[in-house]
């Protein structure tokens, strides 16, 4: 429903309003918008199609959105984004008005335009107390995203372990792969997440499964310089030559990437510096084509030792 020409000033006041958090101001112009006499018009949008619960819910509002509700507020209406008001409840932090919404009918499986749930959200932003209640809600804990990510990857990339093990605790699957075959140890691994990879491996994450490309959680770490997460997985057992679909190892990546931190940690550990991938190339051709200068040195002082 459009903004009328009786209503649009009236609208504007509401949503300004709604998000000073002004419970008189919001209800005596609700009164003024009659709403009863005008269906829908408590939930028109502004421009990037917020209503104005979601404003409320956003800022923290609870008396504001209650009051809202209370005049048939859509609970369901959701912006440009797919998100709902739980969504942007929690997007602000703020836990009361996310569990009024609950417990007024709201759906906490729910999934915007890019398939992301509450959780996941919740997840994101590091809120474990958010991400309880949603589960004492019945949030779905395996949920994927339109790229197969559930709440427990987006977890293992921000790196909040006690957001990871209340997701475990509650029945995620730590082995789950989005659709690159990529699973949260992985993710932990990129982003160098010591503590979150502990965590993983500790609930049996295998440490070699490979995602679609043949690509390892070492080699992830070797490929983003994760030093901490590379040495973790090593003391795990982790494969040190083992081979993507190009065969290239992680030291090759680690070279090629120019992490010698990794790269030295790798020799260590019994890589094989003269290992070819599928085009013929080894490590120190790796770094050399990418004109790593740093890792070209370490990888020479490397090869005359073993040579």
């Amino acid at each position: 429903m459009e903004d009328g020409p009786a209503n649009g000033d009236t609208m504007t006041l509401l949503r300004d309003a709604v998000t000073e958090g002004d419970v008189v101001v919001v209800a005596r112009l609700l009164d003024k918008l009659n709403v009863a006499a005008q269906d829908g018009a408590v939930d028109q949008p502004d421009g990037d199609g917020s209503n104005a619960l979601m404003l409320a819910a956003q800022g923290g509002h609870i008396e504001v959105a209650s009051l809202l509700l209370r005049h048939g507020a859509d609970i369901h209406q959701v912006d440009n984004s797919g998100r709902n008001a739980l969504m942007r409840a929690i997007l602000g932090g703020h836990m009361a008005v996310a569990a009024m919404l609950l417990e007024q009918g709201a759906d906490v499986d729910h999934a915007d335009g890019s398939g992301c749930t509450a959780l996941m959200i919740a997840a994101q932003e590091g809120q474990l107390n958010m991400a309880a209640l949603l589960l004492d809600n019945g949030a779905a804990v395996n949920t994927n995203e339109n790229e197969g990510w559930t709440a427990l990857m987006v977890a293992a990339h921000s790196g909040d372990v006690d957001v990871a093990a209340l997701l475990l605790s509650h029945g995620a699957a730590a082995e789950h792969a989005d659709h690159n075959g990529c699973n949260a140890l992985m993710v932990a691994a990129d982003e160098n997440h010591l503590e979150m990879a502990t965590l993983l491996l500790g609930r049996g994450i295998a440490v070699d499964q490979p995602q679609n490309n043949g690509y390892t959680a070492l080699m992830h770490a070797a490929h983003h310089g994760s030093s901490a997460v590379a040495a973790l997985l090593l003391a795990k057992g982790a494969a040190v030559d083992q081979a993507d679909n190009g065969g290239r190892t992680a030291l090759m990546i680690a070279a090629q990437c120019g992490h010698p931190l990794v790269a030295a940690m790798l020799v260590d550990k019994g890589a094989a510096v003269d290992k070819v991938d599928n085009s013929g190339w080894t490590a120190l051709m790796c770094c050399a084509q990418d004109g790593h200068k740093e890792v070209r040195v370490t990888m020479a002082s490397i090869m005359a030792v073993v040579y």
